[in-house]
């Protein structure tokens, strides 16, 4: 009976939420950029739950003590939590967070910079994004770009120091940094603009496992928006996932993240 209920236990450990923060030393972060699949159980024909994508941070909760190869490598079997999904992963796939770029992640052709502006990027995206005023002059625009000004120069700056070897950071547009939105209680389809994450949907609506540290707030694009808002520029709110008109306001702020083509 002792040994069914123990038995009980560990299955519970396994399925079950952890809602205190983790010890920094069962965090770890996928290393294969094809991402890695989550199984059912501890064998590579078993049902696949889940694939976790390159870079994204999860929480080690189980390690095989028995060593198995899998294609000439020798590891364990683990049992792992990656946003809600928990299941076992082959954990020579897993490094600690010095082994990865912290400084950006590739995802469809793009290079994103990992961590806000003002962030450190180190593992954790450290610190506070840096906030710049949504005051815009007509001169800042060209057509249905905007050219110049401090967001501009933001990613500028970048380009000047080399930031991870890349001199073609810029701001992305709406279109590119609204991909990143995700929309944990739907939809799952690409917003379209002024519209929302279903209620219900985790903030900040973004993959924080891979662009830790995010801020719920506005982030700024190069589009110019429409008429009769025609003097400011859409933003990607990661509060509730929208792509909408900035107000052209000194006293709100705009926040960034840079992007670049391989």
């Amino acid at each position: 009976m002792k040994t069914n209920c123990n038995k009980l236990l560990i299955a519970l450990v396994l399925v079950i939420p952890i809602f205190t923060a983790p010890p920094k030393s069962s965090i770890k972060w996928v290393e294969p950029k094809q991402g890695i699949k989550l199984f059912r159980l501890p064998r590579a024909d078993s049902q696949i739950i889940a694939t976790v994508p390159y870079q994204a941070q999860i929480q080690i909760l189980f390690r095989n003590d028995e060593m198995v190869e899998i294609q000439k490598r020798r590891g364990h079997w683990a049992v792992i939590k990656w946003h809600d999904f928990v299941g076992w992963t082959f954990d020579e796939d897993l490094v600690w967070g010095s082994y990865i770029d912290t400084k950006t992640v590739e995802i469809k052709e793009l290079i994103w910079q990992r961590c806000s502006v003002g962030q450190a990027p180190d593992e954790y995206c450290t610190g506070q994004a840096s906030g710049i005023s949504l005051e815009f002059e007509a001169s800042d625009f060209k057509g249905e770009k905007l050219i110049k000004g401090p967001f501009i120069e933001a990613c500028e700056a970048l380009n000047k120091q080399s930031f991870a070897g890349r001199k073609n950071w810029r701001l992305p547009t709406a279109l590119e940094l609204k991909t990143l939105v995700r929309c944990t209680a739907g939809p799952q389809t690409l917003l379209k603009n002024f519209k929302q994450c279903n209620k219900g949907s985790v903030y900040p609506t973004i993959d924080a496992t891979i662009f830790p540290n995010t801020s719920p707030n506005m982030y700024v694009t190069s589009d110019r928006s429409p008429a009769p808002y025609r003097d400011t520029v859409f933003s990607v709110h990661f509060e509730v996932g929208s792509t909408a008109s900035s107000y052209s306001n000194y006293a709100m702020l705009g926040l960034v993240r840079c992007v670049s083509e391989k």
